[in-house]
């Protein structure tokens, strides 16, 4: 086969083609009905599976969805190949992503909870900052690098008296704000957008009184 670049869209669909060939690369028509089984390094798509020869060659339909570089592996009907690496682009944002301190970002992971990511927002002490990052990712959670344009508003929107601070612009894609949560209990950050997707909401963390800080403990006097 010719080398060429190979570049495809995260979740649209195209052809893979398996051949059955001898030493010199020559199709072995022959090779029929032997199973062929396809698989691919993308951890979050459907593998294309198994399909017969027919006249030593078949033909799989394949849709890969996290971005980067990946590879298919043809097996089951002589050694086995692994193709050229594809490049998956991102799809246009049309939603938001929060990551929050204790999670990790996760390309690609769309059917699972807690989407686009891993791990569970990690608790802190009021007063703390914390920094929120704002992805615009397609349907897949893949970060869109293109998006450039779309303003991101965010909030601790439980939290009454936490300051909420301006509006930032995706630069390739992604923005940090840094709040500081002033309210005990449970809280989650809020991001807005005008995307078609236009809001997200973090999981929960919990923000506890600052009891470690030297010299913030106080006194309160309450009257009636």
């Amino acid at each position: 086969k010719d080398p060429v670049v190979l570049n495809f869209t995260a979740g649209l669909p195209f052809n893979v083609v398996v051949n059955a060939v001898d030493t010199f690369w020559i199709v072995t028509s022959s090779s029929n009905p032997a199973t062929v089984v396809v698989g691919t390094s993308d951890s979050f798509a459907t593998p294309p599976g198994s399909r017969p020869l027919a006249s030593g060659t078949t033909t799989f339909s394949a849709i890969l969805v996290t971005a980067g570089v990946q590879t298919f592996t043809a097996s089951g009907a002589g050694t086995a190949n692994t193709s050229t690496n594809i490049t998956i682009h991102p799809g246009t944002a049309d939603r938001m992503l929060v990551v929050l301190p204790g999670e990790t970002r996760v390309q690609g992971k769309y059917q699972s909870a807690p989407l686009g990511k891993s791990g569970s927002p990690m608790n802190l002490l009021a007063g703390q900052t914390l920094q929120a990052t704002v992805y615009g990712v397609d349907a897949f959670y893949n970060t869109d690098t293109a998006d450039n344009t779309d303003k991101i508003w965010v909030s601790l929107s439980s939290d009454t008296y936490a300051i909420k601070p301006s509006s930032q612009i995706l630069v390739s894609g992604v923005t940090t704000f840094s709040l500081t949560p002033v309210t005990a209990g449970s809280q989650v950050v809020r991001s807005t957008s005008a995307m078609v997707n236009p809001t997200y909401i973090t999981g929960l963390f919990t923000v506890n009184p600052d009891t470690v800080t030297p010299n913030t403990q106080r006194l309160q006097i309450v009257l009636p």
